[in-house]
């Protein structure tokens, strides 16, 4: 298997599993935590988990989800906590869980732990006319725009701009 079939398997896998793993991802997320996320790209043989599984492992060492447990698990969040420490981005885990772990199990798993990073924000000063296509972008980017606070749509004041001025 190629590395790009890891990293297709691991694209495929993001709408399998379990759904609590996604809603968590969000929360975490929009909560500004730093965190990365696991997940089984490939097994052979006997393994706890299958392509698919994943878990969540925050930088404070609070974990959500499971690979399948035992030594493999322990492995993979001291990968995930040191990717985080070093400040990497991703990392491929192959292991023989047998002869390189000591489980019983037999096969051998690969895990792509990646870094899930807190949601870029972009702050918008003024509501002149590029402020609703950019937000827009910036949205469309992955990003989180703050609303307004305290400026009614309905008055017009949306529309000046820092010196209190009206936009065109």
């Amino acid at each position: 298997m190629t590395e790009s079939d890891l990293h297709r398997n691991a694209f495929e896998s993001l709408s399998a599993g379990s759904p609590e793993v996604w809603e968590t991802l969000i929360h975490w997320r929009d909560n500004g935590r730093c965190f990365a996320l696991l997940t089984v790209v490939d097994s052979r043989g006997f393994t706890p988990q299958k392509p698919s599984a994943h878990m969540l492992v925050a930088r404070d060492g609070e974990t959500f989800g499971t690979i399948g447990g035992g030594a493999i698990e322990h492995e993979v969040i001291r990968e995930a906590r040191g990717l985080l420490e070093r400040g990497g981005r991703s990392i491929l885990i192959r292991r023989h869980l047998t002869q390189e772990l000591g489980m019983c199990c037999g096969g051998e798993m690969s895990v792509f732990i990646e870094v899930v990073g807190v949601a870029p924000r972009l702050f918008l000063l003024g509501g002149g006319y590029i402020a609703k296509p950019l937000a827009a972008l910036a949205a469309g980017c992955g990003g989180s725009v703050p609303g307004p606070r305290g400026i009614s749509a309905h008055d017009g004041s949306h529309r000046r701009g820092l010196c209190g001025r009206s936009d065109p």
